[in-house]
C-alpha cells in the first residue's frame, strides 16, 4: 500500500526454494498474481510449505499434497484346475490404494480376447471384488493364462484345462465277451466302447495292451457325452498258446 509507483518482485517458494516470481508495478491498490506448480511423484503424500513474498512482507501455509488414486489389482481363479467345456471363474480384487478418490477401468483378458471391462469408483483405501468367467474349449487344453489391469497395475494367473474324461466298457474278444479262447494263430477283432464324459468333443487316444505291454494305439474323436466302438485286429497271430491279459486303455481310464 502507498501513494507513489513501486516495483518490486514477487516471488513464489515451495518448501523453501525459488520456484516462480513475477515484477509487478502498483500506484495503490492491489494486483492478484498467479504461479503454478507441479508437485513431482516422489512428494506425493507429504506436506509442502507454500510462501510468497515482496521486499515489503509475505505469506506463507501448509499445503497437505495427496497420492492420487492408485487401484492395485490381484486376481485368483476359483479353481485352479477344470476339465474343457467348463467354466474358469476367477475373483478380482481392486483396492484404491491412492490418497484421492478415484474412478478406474479393471479389464480382465486372457492371452487373445478382451473378458470383462468393468467401471469401479472407490474411495481412498476401500477395495471391491468383481468375478469374471470364461469359457473353455478343447483349444485351451494346457495352461490357460488371464491377466487383469487397472491403469496402474497388473496381475495374471494360470489355470490348467484338462481333456475332458473318458471310459472304457464292454471289451469284446471276438465276439465273445471280456474272456474268450482263440486258436493259436487266429487274427482276433478286439473291441471296446468308449465314452466321452466331457462338454467338448475330443480326440481320444486309445491303446490296447496285452500282458501289460501296449501293442496298438489309435485315436478316436468322441463327441461330448457320447461313445464310439473301438476296434483292433492283427495283434494276436504270433501270441504262444497260454494265458494273456488284455486290456484297453485311455489317458484316463
Amino acid at each position: 500500500s502507498g501513494d507513489i509507483e513501486l516495483t518490486q518482485d514477487v516471488v513464489f517458494n515451495v518448501g523453501g526454494s525459488e520456484v516462480g516470481s513475477e515484477e509487478v508495478t502498483l500506484n495503490s491498490g492491489q494486483q492478484s498474481v498467479s504461479f503454478t506448480y507441479t508437485v513431482p511423484a516422489d512428494e506425493s503424500d507429504d506436506s509442502l510449505n507454500v510462501e510468497i513474498t515482496t521486499d515489503d512482507s509475505g505469506a506463507s501455509n501448509e499445503v497437505t499434497v495427496n497420492i492420487p488414486e492408485n487401484f492395485d489389482v490381484a486376481l485368483s481363479p476359483v479353481d485352479d484346475s477344470v476339465s474343457a467345456g467348463n467354466n474358469i471363474t476367477a475373483e478380482v480384487n481392486i483396492t484404491n490404494t491412492g490418497g484421492l478418490a478415484g474412478t478406474q477401468e479393471i479389464t480382465t483378458s486372457d492371452s487373445d480376447t478382451t473378458l470383462n471391462t468393468t467401471t469401479i469408483n472407490l474411495a481412498s483405501g476401500a477395495s471391491t471384488n468383481i468375478t469374471v468367467e470364461r469359457e473353455t474349449t478343447a483349444d485351451d487344453i494346457g495352461t490357460l493364462t488371464l491377466t487383469v489391469a487397472s491403469d496402474d497395475d497388473t496381475a495374471t494367473t494360470q489355470a490348467t484345462v484338462t481333456p475332458p474324461a473318458a471310459n472304457v466298457s464292454e471289451l469284446n474278444i471276438s465276439a465273445a465277451g471280456s474272456t474268450a479262447a482263440i486258436g493259436s494263430g487266429d487274427n482276433a477283432t478286439i473291441t471296446a466302447n468308449v465314452s466321452n464324459l466331457g462338454e467338448v468333443a475330443y480326440d481320444f487316444p486309445v491303446t490296447l495292451k496285452l500282458n501289460g505291454s501296449a501293442v496298438r494305439s489309435t485315436t478316436a474323436t468322441i463327441s461330448p457325452n457320447t461313445n464310439k466302438t473301438v476296434n483292433f485286429t492283427g495283434v494276436t497271430e504270433q501270441l504262444p498258446i497260454d494265458a494273456h491279459d488284455v486290456n484297453v486303455t485311455t489317458p484316463s481310464n
